[in-house]
């Protein structure tokens, strides 16, 4: 399968991108600093591409669950392809969650939705 990158992997990202590409699930359990969301955008940018997923779901510690949305889109997603990429915050007011029912929305790109693990014990 052709690749698309907006940046260049690492040679660890490019083996597992090439021993995960025709999973149909996964996880990536690795230290810190080592890369995964940037081979979590390739992944979901790769399989989109190829019609396999319509949106994503990321699961995170509180706080980097947003950066992921304003550092790691906004760095690794591909500049022409569309995206909507909204963080799960609860308690969130009306207009906040107007904007955040984008993700929902099919025919708007990409749909990724990140919220952190204790948000998921809220309503």
């Amino acid at each position: 399968m052709d690749y698309i990158f907006e940046t260049a992997p690492f040679a660890h990202q490019r083996a597992e991108i090439g021993r995960t590409c025709f999973a149909e699930y996964w996880a990536y359990f690795w230290e810190q600093g080592t890369g995964k969301s940037k081979l979590f955008i390739d992944r979901c940018t790769n399989m989109w591409a190829h019609d396999r997923i319509a949106g994503a779901l990321l699961l995170s510690m509180n706080g980097p669950h947003a950066d992921f949305v304003k550092e790691g889109v906004a760095e690794h997603w591909p500049k022409g392809m569309a995206i909507v990429a909204r963080v799960y915050r609860s308690g969130m007011g009306v207009r906040a969650k107007k904007e955040f029912e984008q993700v929902m929305a099919p025919g708007n790109g990409f749909r990724l939705m990140t919220i952190n693990y204790e948000a998921i014990r809220t309503k």
